[in-house]
């Protein structure tokens, strides 16, 4: 096999072999297409997709009471709650100290722990 050649940033130059030669893999054979294929086939030998029996299943469980699945539900057919998120710079619990007194504050920490690894 023959050494790749690259550029000083790291890309391949042109007329290089492909790195994948293969190409992209085809389509149907991700776990999410796969996935999609096995819910639109049908339930059970009946005219039901997987997927209309779960969501019948899990329609039933939160009639019964499971909170997991009233949450479930709730969410795809209102959407989640938005939670509000403030945005903007936050003050700093030591805004208006001096300078002077944080200083001193780890310097006393600083001689405290220096103190309690000599003592242990």
């Amino acid at each position: 096999m023959s050494e790749i050649t690259r550029n000083e940033l790291g890309h391949i130059l042109p007329g290089q072999r492909s790195l994948n030669p293969l190409g992209r893999p085809k389509a149907g054979s991700s776990f999410k297409d796969i996935i999609a294929w096995k819910m639109a086939q049908s339930a059970d030998g009946t005219e039901k997709s997987t997927k209309q029996a779960i969501i019948e299943k899990i329609t039933e469980l939160a009639m019964d009471g499971r909170e997991w699945a009233c949450i479930f539900v709730a969410d795809r057919l209102e959407g989640k709650v938005s939670v509000p998120v403030e945005v903007g710079q936050r003050k700093s619990p030591l805004e208006g100290v001096p300078d002077e007194e944080i200083i001193a504050a780890l310097d006393y920490i600083k001689q405290q722990r220096i103190a309690q690894k000599t003592d242990g």
